[in-house]
């Protein structure tokens, strides 16, 4: 620890004061924008706080004699960089023999696709970036250098007991109001967040679009404002020595009233809290509650061991208790409800089913990951049945997604960051006499432990308003367990490095900053520009087309051409358009073939692409010589790799299926050979391939076997051979026969 030296509070320049204020804003709008779990919201936080950033570096830099110390030296800095490094090897192009060392089944996914376009006669990638999406991969690393931005302007303007002060209370002040706002919702007659009606009723999410968030919310801003109400207790001015008895009572009840003790914003920090609890109890989530409880005992235990903290060790585990208490008194029937044996065990089932079903994943992409943001695209080929990942996104376990996104090395760092920064927040209390640092620090290591344990059953930390939560908390305590004082004197123990001396190197630096900045904002303004011609990315707050005319989804493209989901969506509106002649139904075709193989080299990981590429090329139907000897072969190739992207997807393999029913009659005799092994080449291995198909997707989703048994009888009218195509279900069988014995 560096040593003391006091020295009075420098004055904050206008460009601090500025930068402080915008902070504060990003802190108050991100949780209250639904989260910014939308592309809107999103992008005014990552725009914020490059600007902000940028603002306060040119100050440190440019200014005579700067505001601050210069760059404050945080045990986040390592790790971020080397996550920037892994962000950056993800996007960067290589050939495709090098990505074949970084991520084997990466670069054979890649090579597929290069020998079909090849084939096709279309440009052939002979690069490819481990990122299946780059798109996606890009805007993610902006998230995630957005939440690391956050902590970078804490540590860097929290300076003096009243910023940390100001920021505790925001953070106190958010968390009550959406405490008290998920009380509204919990008992109210129609629950909602702000205009949209609200998806979790009759538990309470707060201004989040789901409960669990926001119990991720508020497992982080309760323990602090907790902590906070411990930090405002003040050293006794009062002798109380050789007093006993009635006299020792009536001492320490002046104590709590008393000037000095701060009781009354005590009382208020305290009654938010328990306000917090209890809208946490509302929100039904087991997983938030338990890592609470936990994170609390922890620290709980560790203030017990030290005596001057023993006091507020106690109050911590009362507090859990009156919680719970309280809660009984209003009524959380929904949550005990939820916490009954059985409800809670198929819950805690279903999230060990999708870890587990991530490890083979983790295992086959061990360097480089899938990408960031890519998970969603490749967990098709791994989910078990009945997880139903299309509907939730996410892995519902923050570090292993983050393992199988960004390999075992962005794990490992994004473990041993977190550790670090623990660490460290530990160490600086353990040092610690002051109540205002042991508070702080104290409801910060609760907080910041309690998400970490809900990380690995829920996807908190993918809601953008909690990381950016997380880092402002975390850059709080690191503030104040470093700040030192003697009366009005103010001195940080952190360590840190002065900006370069020479006149032309902090210009230079400030240049190379303003450029970084300007990247930032244009990638971020550019993406919500298209999303608002062409959304892509789930939004249920306004009111946009999600299918959109042409002209707005050429207007996206032109806006940012890196999202393949814009080329997929183009080739569904070029595909629908009217044709009355076949000149312009193929020209049609080919537009969309154009669109679609556009898509597929932005992210061959996607099984709708390629199912639509192949249906595609199968009408390429002029010339009769090269429809049965190139593109027929070509169009099973595509939809070999939609089943093989796709293989518990219902309706990829019912459509297959469907295909292979008609490509099985052109085929000729043979034997029933090649199946699993490549696009069948024999009738014989086309009936089986199609059978196949039939049974698993009917086996998924039942509902649609009318229509595979009318499809299979038009071109094959044996009855046996229909029967075989349907899952081994008594009662589904006995439905085929009477409708076949009906026809």
């Amino acid at each position: 620890m560096l040593t003391f030296t006091p020295s009075r509070p420098v004055k904050a320049g206008l460009a601090d004061r500025l930068v402080f204020g915008g902070t504060l804003a990003v802190l108050v709008f991100a949780p209250l924008a639904f989260g910014s779990v939308h592309v809107w919201a999103y992008t005014i936080c990552v725009m914020a706080v490059a600007v902000l950033l940028t603002l306060k570096a040119l100050d440190v830099l440019l200014t005579p004699g700067g505001t601050g110390p210069g760059w404050v030296c945080t045990p986040l800095t390592l790790p971020a960089a080397l996550l920037a490094v892994l962000a950056a090897l993800q996007l960067a192009p290589l050939p495709l023999a090098w990505l074949a060392r970084l991520s084997p089944l990466a670069a054979a996914d890649r090579a597929v696709l290069a020998e079909v376009l090849a084939r096709a006669g279309a440009a052939a990638p002979a690069w490819g970036a481990a990122a299946y999406h780059p798109h996606a991969a890009g805007i993610k690393s902006l998230l995630l250098l957005t939440a690391f931005g956050m902590w970078l302007l804490v540590v860097h303007t929290a300076r003096t007991r009243q910023r940390i002060d100001l920021l505790a209370w925001t953070l106190a002040a958010v968390g009550l109001f959406e405490a008290l706002y998920g009380l509204g919702q919990a008992f109210g007659a129609a629950p909602g967040v702000w205009w949209w009606p609200s998806r979790t009723a009759p538990m309470a999410s707060g201004t989040f679009v789901g409960a669990n968030h926001f119990a991720s919310y508020l497992i982080l801003v309760l323990p602090l404002t907790l902590g906070f109400a411990m930090a405002h207790r003040r050293p006794r001015l009062r002798m109380t020595q050789g007093l006993g008895g009635g006299r020792a009572a009536l001492q320490r009840l002046l104590d709590l009233f008393a000037p000095e003790a701060a009781a009354p914003r005590r009382l208020v920090l305290f009654g938010a809290a328990l306000v917090m609890g209890l809208g946490l109890l509302l929100s039904g989530s087991r997983g938030g509650i338990v890592a609470l409880a936990a994170a609390l005992l922890l620290t709980a235990a560790m203030m017990v061991r030290r005596s001057r903290t023993r006091q507020q060790g106690l109050l911590t585990i009362l507090f859990c208790l009156a919680v719970l208490l309280f809660g009984l008194g209003v009524g959380i029937d929904h949550t005990m409800a939820d916490f009954a044996f059985e409800k809670a065990q198929a819950g805690l089932a279903m999230r060990w089913e999708r870890s587990k079903s991530l490890v083979p994943m983790l295992a086959d992409y061990p360097l480089a990951g899938v990408g960031l943001g890519s998970w969603r695209d490749l967990y098709g080929r791994y989910v078990p049945e009945g997880i139903g990942y299309l509907n939730a996104g996410h892995a519902h376990n923050d570090w292993l997604e983050v393992g199988t996104e960004l390999g075992l090395p962005g794990l490992a760092v994004m473990a041993l960051g977190f550790a670090a920064l623990w660490i460290k927040l530990a160490r600086a209390w353990q040092g610690r006499r002051d109540p205002h640092a042991l508070g702080l620090g104290a409801g910060v290591l609760a907080g910041i432990t309690a998400l970490a344990l809900h990380s690995f059953f829920e996807f908190s930390l993918h809601i953008p308003a909690n990381p950016l939560t997380l880092a402002t908390v975390a850059g709080l305590g690191y503030a104040a367990l470093h700040r030192h004082s003697r009366g009005l004197l103010e001195h940080f123990s952190c360590p840190t490095r002065r900006p370069p001396e020479t006149g032309w190197a902090r210009a230079a630096l400030a240049v190379t900053l303003v450029l970084a900045a300007g990247l930032v904002l244009n990638t971020a303004w550019r993406h919500v520009k298209a999303e608002a011609h062409c959304p892509t990315e789930w939004n249920s707050t306004l009111n946009l087309d999600w299918d959109p005319p042409l002209e707005a989804i050429a207007a996206a493209i032109a806006a940012n051409p890196t999202n393949a989901a814009y080329r997929f969506k183009a080739a569904a509106r070029v595909a629908a358009l009217p044709a009355g002649t076949a000149a312009e139904r193929r020209a049609r075709n080919e537009r969309a073939v154009a669109h679609l193989e556009a898509a597929l080299r932005r992210n061959p990981a996607e099984a709708r692409y390629w199912f639509q590429l192949g249906k595609r090329y199968s009408f390429r139907d002029v010339d009769p010589a090269a429809y049965l000897d190139r593109w027929l072969p070509l169009a099973d190739r595509c939809l070999n790799m939609a089943v093989h992207c796709a293989p518990v997807d219902s309706r990829i393999l019912f459509d297959v299926a469907w295909y292979w029913v008609w490509r099985a009659s052109i085929l000729p005799e043979g034997p029933a050979a090649g199946v699993g092994e490549g696009p069948p080449a024999t009738r014989r291995a086309g009936v089986r391939h199609f059978q196949r198909l039939f049974a698993r997707s009917l086996e998924l989703d039942p509902g649609r076997w009318r229509e595979a048994v009318n499809r299979i009888r038009e071109y094959f009218p044996d009855p046996a051979l229909v029967l075989e195509s349907l899952p081994p279900d008594d009662a589904l069988q006995r439905r085929a026969l009477r409708s076949l014995a009906i026809s």
